[in-house]
């Protein structure tokens, strides 16, 4: 790794020149010291506010680091920038936590993802993508505004844990033309977690994006549009998983299905896959005249992951199964200021969603309707068990503010949103060549949403601010919900700056948690109510010149989690219920500034969850941090960049299972077993333009985890065994190498 290190930074340092001034994208020596500017953000309070006076805690990561850094997705831009946030990738949809808590599972629903305004998190199950599936290129984004805390205030559900806040650039800030190219290699890796260079063994992701701004008049009023496409593909290296061997009878079959047998016999299951792989498109027209702005937005996400790891779909080594999702987002956006004292916004939105997670088997698992087909041996007939979900939703949304001096010391904000949706599912057994067996546990819903916000902040003295905040959401088969929010801010004569924040979130039970079924494994529950958050925070912050820390103490009430639970039913049932509940608090802290052409940053969490009944629920690191210098070679020239983000041991996916003896005696994993490694993923970034070509860039970069395992289980046997003392764990990526290129014209 280090001679890729050196070769990379030598390379690169020979194809980068000067780099001109000007661009919003620039990050020279001066910008650099400008990213301490206290900037602007307009999440937290949907108004635009100095960060400073924001109602909350906010990372705000602006495009220059994004590029600069080599951040190609939301959650490096979390794991390596932020503070208070962290994410964790399973080789799977990635998962978010925040300031100790990460409810594994649950597909990012407890964070709230906005673009320009608009909810990205679909209506059936809540889920948000925080990797590629995201689906939009980096370069669209103006900055990310990482909210930690409730939100729902504003937001209404899902935002439990934090908001992400993406605003998108401008036409005059894009160009006309601006494209990108991008690949990387990654290595196969053993299953010991070392790296193997055989040149059939490597991997690649390829990324094209291609971006256009136009800007003009039209009848008198300004006029703009911008265009985005992206297109990702990502084929994983070969991957090699310890062996698992089950029980085989007398007659040569297998306890497991055919469909964990890789290349060795029945019974046996691991080996080496190149299963892992994902494929991303997406389209984005934004278009403004006047007062009016529209939005649209196209995207699909398919995926494969390389094993089972006990909540996605499990593929086999060679098998076909897979998951999709295809969206669907429309905006259109009228806001005016009427006068100094009174502005208004009208918003109408509309969101389609499909899913489809198709699993391969050879065990016929239909409800008892379905047949094998006509000569089909049973033994090793193979087909795919899909789950189809889908989501149609959309509402109009009013707000109004009323500035009551006209000089932006007491603005109230009224709104309120109205929405409808309807959402289901099916279970469909099917033959790879798409002929249907049968079709299981579907359901419809049609339901309705109404709520109602309040806010307002008031600047009492130049040193001392107010925000309180109060939001009334009523919908179809819940009593309504009241999330109340208030702050204070005040700054001292020598510049410090306190900040003391109450919020409360909540996160209505999604439709798949009320309505999905599985025969003889998990019955419907459309009683669950929804989960609720209280938060108390308070901190403090000083800047020095360029220099800038801050300090955060948190305490927070988790109650009626939802989780999966075991009936007592015989046979065995299972059905999701509102029973987890979690205390949560510790402190978070940041340090950045600049000298000269070398800037740095760091941030640290820490944090003691503790569950209410004593269960062990999969919660996140209880400390992980990141550290970034970046450089400038010389003046206006390249930047080189170290990042580090690391994290400490938790819970694996497997922690609670449990197992029996040959004697029916209850086995449990030992402490070391139920326990990962801390995770430390390095990066080293090369960045700047190219003298010989203008609007030309170039970006190379190499990183990749030190440790060689993550924190999921995989495998079919996540419990313990007379033969299995520990449970086999996802491998990381641990290395890869990248290159990217873009050119804009002006």
């Amino acid at each position: 790794m280090k001679v890729a290190l050196c070769s990379l930074l030598l390379c690169a340092s020979a194809a980068f020149a000067d780099v001109p001034d000007g661009g919003s994208e620039e990050l020279g020596t001066g910008d650099l010291a400008g990213l301490l500017d206290t900037p602007v953000v307009s999440g937290p309070s949907r108004a635009e506010e100095r960060v400073d006076d924001s109602p909350a805690t906010v990372t705000v990561v602006t495009s220059a680091q994004l590029r600069s850094l080599g951040l190609r997705t939301l959650h490096e831009a979390i794991n390596f920038l932020s503070m208070g946030m962290v994410a964790q990738d399973p080789l799977h949809a990635v998962e978010v936590g925040a300031r100790g808590v990460l409810l594994s599972g649950d597909y990012g629903n407890h964070f709230l993802v906005v673009v320009d305004g608009h909810t990205l998190n679909e209506s059936w199950n809540g889920t948000a993508y925080y990797e590629q599936g995201l689906a939009m290129p980096i370069e669209l984004i103006d900055h990310l505004e990482l909210v930690v805390g409730p939100g729902s205030v504003l937001y209404g559900s899902s935002a439990m844990l934090g908001v992400v806040n993406v605003v998108t650039r401008r036409a005059a800030e894009i160009g006309l033309m601006r494209v990108t190219l991008e690949g990387a290699l990654l290595p196969a890796q053993r299953a010991d977690g070392s790296l193997s260079f055989a040149p059939e063994g490597f991997g690649g992701t390829g990324r094209v994006s291609l971006l256009s701004g136009w800007s003009t008049e039209l009848l008198g009023l300004p006029f703009e549009v911008t265009a985005a496409g992206e297109y990702f593909m990502h084929q994983g290296q070969t991957l090699e998983f310890g062996k698992q061997t089950g029980l085989v009878e007398g007659d040569g079959t297998s306890e497991w299905p055919q469909r964990w047998t890789a290349s060795g016999p029945a019974g046996e299951w691991g080996g080496e896959t190149r299963r892992y792989a994902t494929r991303t498109t997406s389209l984005w027209l934004k278009s403004r005249w006047g007062d009016v702005t529209g939005f649209a937005r196209a995207a699909s996400y398919s995926r494969n992951t390389p094993a089972i790891d006990g909540f996605g779909v499990a593929v086999d080594f060679d098998g076909r199964a897979y998951e999709r999702d295809r969206s669907f987002d429309l905006e259109l956006r009228w806001a005016r200021v009427l006068n100094p004292h009174f502005s208004m916004m009208v918003r109408g939105y509309f969101d389609d969603y499909e899913y489809l997670g198709a699993q391969q088997s050879s065990t016929f698992l239909t409800n008892g309707t379905g047949e094998l087909p006509e000569g089909a041996d049973p033994a090793n007939f193979s087909f795919l068990l899909e789950t189809r979900g889908r989501a149609t939703w959309g509402g109009l949304e009013a707000q109004a503010t009323i500035d009551w001096l006209g000089d932006g010391r007491f603005p109230l904000m009224l709104g309120v949103d109205g929405r409808a949706r309807a959402f289901g599912a099916t279970n469909v057994d099917a033959t790879l060549d798409g002929q249907i067996l049968a079709e299981s546990n579907a359901y419809e819903a049609l339901e309705w949403q109404v709520a109602a916000y309040a806010q307002q902040r008031a600047r009492l003295l130049p040193s001392l601010l107010l925000n309180a905040g109060v939001r009334v959401d009523t919908q179809s088969g819940f009593a309504p919900n009241v999330a109340p929010r208030g702050a204070v801010t005040w700054t001292a004569p020598w510049e410090g700056r306190f900040k003391v924040v109450v919020s409360s979130a909540f996160r209505s039970p999604s439709g798949y948690e009320r309505f999905a079924q599985y025969e003889g494994f998990q019955v419907r529950n459309p009683l669950l109510t929804p989960e609720r958050v209280l938060t108390g925070e308070l901190g403090y912050e000083q800047r020095l010149g360029r220099h800038r820390f801050a300090l955060v103490g948190f305490a927070s009430r988790f109650t009626s989690l939802i989780r999966l639970e075991a009936l007592p039913e015989d046979p065995p049932l299972t059905a999701y219920q509102n029973t987890g509940g979690l205390l949560n608090h510790g402190v978070q802290g940041l340090v950045e500034g600049t000298f000269g052409a070398l800037s740095y940053g760091a941030t640290f969490t820490g944090a003691f969850t503790t569950a209410d009944d004593g269960t062990e629920l999969l919660a996140s690191p209880m400390w992980f941090g990141n550290a970034r210098v970046t450089y400038t070679l010389w003046d206006d020239g390249p930047r080189a960049s170290v990042l580090a983000h690391v994290s400490g041991p938790r819970l694996t996916t497997a922690a609670a299972n449990q197992g029996v003896d040959a004697d029916g005696n209850v086995l449990r994993w030992s402490d070391a077993a139920r326990f990962s490694s801390p995770q430390i993923e390095l990066r080293a970034v090369m960045e700047g333009k190219v003298k010989a070509v203008r609007g030309l860039w170039l970006r190379g970069m190499v990183g990749g985890n030190v440790m060689p395992y993550s924190v999921y289980a995989v495998g079919p046997l996540q419990a313990p065994g007379l033969d299995f003392t520990a449970p086999t764990l996802a491998p990381n990526n641990r290395l890869f190498v990248m290159l990217s290129v873009g050119w804009t014209l002006e």
